[in-house]
């Protein structure tokens, strides 16, 4: 059953309660990229030059900003600096990558946690809901 915690539990069965992120959270952001990668072309035009372990390192700082965003201002700042890096003027990430995003993502979380199942998917999908229409929002900006 979907609760407020449905997001964390699976989260911490990924990545362990430490803050630092272990072996096994480190292969989640490989396959979540490869998956990424693989999903579309844009995705990997995006990507072309990009070196892929400072960005595997840059969402591990950054995944809980977009599922804490709107209830902490410390996590607001963190996202519009993203979403302002991302947007049209800057990095020009087209909306539509941020739904294979997170498509990707929750594949990747079906992969990894054992415990996946429709409630899981669900709570992925709505702890970035806000984040990632901020950041759409904010492309042409």
């Amino acid at each position: 059953m979907l609760d407020e915690n449905t997001f964390f539990d699976s989260y911490t069965r990924i990545f362990g309660k430490a803050v630092k992120i272990d072996a096994t959270g480190n292969r989640f952001f490989t396959e979540f990229y490869r998956r990424f990668l693989e999903c579309s072309d844009d995705v990997a035009e995006a990507f072309k030059n990009t070196d892929m372990a400072v960005q595997e390192n840059m969402l591990k700082r950054s995944l809980l900003y977009g599922v804490n965003f709107g209830d902490n201002m410390n996590y607001f700042d963190a996202l519009h600096r993203i979403a302002v890096s991302h947007n049209k003027a800057h990095y020009d990430i087209k909306p539509a990558l941020y739904d294979l995003w997170l498509d990707c993502m929750v594949a990747t979380v079906g992969e990894f946690d054992p415990e996946f199942s429709d409630d899981v998917e669900l709570a992925w999908r709505l702890a970035f809901a806000k984040s990632i229409t901020y950041m759409k929002f904010l492309y042409d900006k």
